[in-house]
């Protein structure tokens, strides 16, 4: 995790136009923000947990900038897909995804055994 942080802050954000004034911290909210995903941790307790005793806290309309915003999701939508396929792959098992014909209801990621058994969803 820590190289795919570190490609997003050195590659993929300049690529897109951004410009990173203090990459440490941004990879330490990356971090944490990976680490709270999936969980009811508020805003303030990720920032806690990025910037530990450090006064110099970025600002919320900072961050949703240097993200960008809109990138956030999908950039850790795909770390977890790559991850799931890494694992899935060493189990000889097929992922794939489902999505109703008028796109109500997603799943993203399905988990299917050799055997045809489903492993996850």
């Amino acid at each position: 995790m820590d190289a795919y942080l570190q490609r997003i802050i050195d590659r993929d954000l300049p690529d897109h136009g951004v410009s990173v004034r203090r990459p440490e911290t941004l990879r330490r909210w990356l971090a944490a923000y990976a680490g709270a995903s999936s969980t009811s941790a508020s805003y303030s307790r990720i920032l806690d947990a990025t910037t530990a005793g450090d006064s110099s806290q970025p600002a919320k309309t900072t961050l949703a900038t240097a993200t960008g915003a809109a990138m956030a999701g999908p950039l850790f939508e795909s770390l977890v897909t790559l991850t799931v396929r890494a694992a899935a792959q060493a189990a000889e098992a097929k992922v794939g995804h489902l999505r109703t014909r008028n796109s109500d209801h997603e799943i993203d990621l399905i988990v299917e055994g050799p055997d045809g058994q489903v492993l996850g969803a």
